[in-house]
């Protein structure tokens, strides 16, 4: 039985959240997958991992942007997040920013699956969701039956993929939600401890 919780983006467009169990039989090593529903399109951008590493990730982040932390400088384009995201594993470090041994970017980084990377940050005191493509081949060689094209053509063709803005009370709601998330699985995990005792 596949669980379904909705994160409200906007109107329109909202998270989607699978859980292979009801919501109150989450278990920290439970495998989630989180999907990104708009009006035309849905994109997957966590699957087949632990749900604790993914609603902590979320969790961690949305304090931030909502204690107004996570500020896009301007020496980094919102727009460059993704790009340079993508030139940081190719090893190309011309307009990297860095904090300590960090790339900046980072910071906003919340997943990184399936070919896509998923931001959030504040731009002039707001907050917005950013999901931006990865270079299919940072890391793997291209298949024979793979459609290859080079980094500098993944370059040349980059455009994000998804950017809303998160009005204050949705990014609220889906840390209320993180947090009972988490509850959730610690009181499991406590259950679970006792019951081996």
């Amino acid at each position: 039985m596949i669980n379904k919780l909705f994160l409200s983006v906007n109107d329109q467009d909202s998270l989607e959240l699978h859980i292979p169990s009801t919501e109150i039989d989450i278990h920290r090593y439970d495998e989630i997958k989180i999907l990104l529903k708009t009006l035309h399109d849905t994109f997957t951008l966590y699957s087949d991992d632990f749900i604790i590493e993914a609603i902590v990730a979320l969790k961690n982040l949305l304090e931030k942007v909502l204690n107004n932390e996570l500020e896009v400088p301007d020496s980094l384009s919102e727009l460059e997040i993704g790009r340079l995201s993508n030139d940081s594993y190719q090893d190309i470090e011309d307009d990297l920013i860095y904090e300590g041994a960090n790339w900046i970017g980072t910071k906003y980084n919340v997943w990184s699956t399936n070919n896509l990377e998923t931001w959030l940050y504040n731009k002039k005191g707001e907050i917005y969701i950013q999901v931006t493509p990865v270079y299919r081949w940072h890391y793997d060689a291209p298949k024979s039956n793979d459609k290859f094209s080079c980094y500098s053509q993944f370059v040349k063709e980059y455009k994000i993929i998804y950017k809303a803005k998160i009005e204050r009370d949705n990014a609220i709601q889906w840390l209320n939600k993180c947090k009972e998330i988490i509850n959730i699985i610690e009181m499991n995990q406590r259950k679970s401890e006792k019951g081996r005792l």
